[in-house]
This record gives structure tokens, C-alpha cells and sequence, in this order.
């Protein structure tokens, strides 16, 4: 009897047919008939049940990899961001050190054999002002690498972002390309001896600093609801 009554609230619920004209079936078909032609359609909904269940959980084993993996890669690019425009950054003393030596650590930084030769050619002052330019202008070309790597992995992987998670990713990708293009052109500028240029780049750090915390954060949430980092 069980079957049946399983079978009337599944009829009544699922498939729309009036109590009363349900049991008026019962009345004149019987209860082994009804077993037997709704047996069938019970099975083959349970089928798709069970697809589409299979179907969500593939999705969300995907998400468990590609979130944690994401948020890495955001993090690692909001770092490489961090370096290239902080205001305070340390450099090694040039000016007295002697041409071999320099040449060593120039090559190190993989600075170009041309601009290895233009330093080595400058005054001890100049030196250190040209060496200084060149390290923030390698910072600032990672960090954009980071970002670049940072934006692909996302593009990549769309079709298991949440609206709301594309939203947060797309908004974090933007804005610290946009302050490394800034901090890039206050650089230039600053080498060419325009004041503007050291107004862009302490707005650029104060962007990096202040702005794209919020957002960083808003992304963690909602990656740990995804992953349902509470119930873990």
C-alpha cells in the first residue's frame, strides 16, 4: 500500500491530476494497474533526478579547485602590485660601488647589455637615480605580468562563476590594472621631471592600499559560501 499512497501524492504534487479523479481510478482500475503504469514514469523521472544531481555535483567539484586556485592567483597579482607601488622601497648603495660589480648585479636583474652600458657611462649620482628607475619600472612590468595571468585564469574559468563571484573577480581585475597602467605613466612622467607624476603614483599606492581591500574581501566571502566553508 505503501507504493500507492507514494505514488498518489508524487500524481497529485508533481503531475497536476485531481485528487478526486485519482481515486476514482483507484476505484474502477485498482491499485496493481495504477503500480504498473506509474512505476514507469516514477522511474524515469528518478533518472533525471539523479542526472541532474550528478550534473550540480560535477559543477560544484569544480568550483572547490577553481575558486581556491583563483583566489591565489588574484592574490598573488594584489602582491606583485603592493611591491611595485609602494612608497617605501629599498634600494642597494651604486654610488660608490665599483663598475664590475655593478655590472654583476645589473645582470642579475636582467638589465638589458644597452642600459647596463648607459648606467656604467653616468656619474655616481646619476647612477643610483637611473638604477632606482629601472627596479620600479621591472616591479611595475611583473605586477602587470601577474595581473595578465590573473585575468586569463578567469576568463578560463567563467562557467563556474556565480553572477555575483564574476562581478567581485571582473571588478578586482580592473581596478589593479588600472592603477599599475597609472603607477606606470607617474613613473615615466617622474623620469622626465614632471611633478605630476609623483601625484599619480601616490595615488596609485594609496588606490592599492585602500580601495581594492573592500573588494578582496566581499570575494572571500562569497568564496567561502560557495564552498560552504562554514559547514566544513
Amino acid at each position: 500500500m505503501d507504493i500507492v499512497l507514494n505514488i498518489v501524492k508524487y500524481i497529485i504534487a508533481y503531475i497536476g491530476i485531481p485528487a478526486g479523479v485519482l481515486f476514482l481510478l483507484l476505484k474502477f482500475w485498482g491499485k496493481k494497474w495504477l503500480e504498473t503504469y506509474f512505476q514507469k514514469d516514477l522511474e524515469s523521472h528518478r533518472y533525471q533526478l539523479n542526472t541532474l544531481f550528478n550534473r550540480i555535483n560535477k559543477v560544484h567539484e569544480k568550483e572547490f579547485d577553481v575558486l581556491p586556485e583563483m583566489f591565489s592567483y588574484m592574490i598573488d597579482a594584489l602582491d606583485a602590485l603592493k611591491a611595485a607601488t609602494s612608497a617605501v622601497k629599498e634600494y642597494p648603495n651604486i654610488m660608490e660601488m665599483p663598475d664590475e660589480r655593478l655590472r654583476e648585479i645589473l645582470i642579475e636583474k636582467d638589465v638589458p647589455e644597452y642600459k647596463i652600458g648607459h648606467i656604467l657611462s653616468l656619474s655616481m649620482k646619476e647612477r643610483q637615480k637611473d638604477y632606482q628607475q629601472i627596479i620600479n619600472f621591472k616591479k611595475i612590468y611583473e605586477s602587470k605580468n601577474k595581473i595578465i595571468d590573473f585575468h586569463k585564469f578567469v576568463e578560463r574559468n567563467l562557467l563556474f562563476l556565480s553572477d555575483d563571484l564574476q562581478e567581485q573577480f571582473s571588478k578586482a581585475d580592473g581596478l589593479m590594472w588600472s592603477i599599475a597602467i597609472n603607477y606606470e605613466v607617474g613613473e615615466e612622467a617622474t623620469r622626465d621631471g614632471e611633478r605630476e607624476g609623483w601625484k599619480m603614483k601616490q595615488e596609485a599606492f594609496k588606490k592599492t592600499q585602500k580601495d581594492i581591500q573592500p573588494i578582496i574581501e566581499q570575494i572571500r566571502k562569497l568564496v567561502q559560501k560557495r564552498l560552504r566553508f562554514k559547514e566544513a
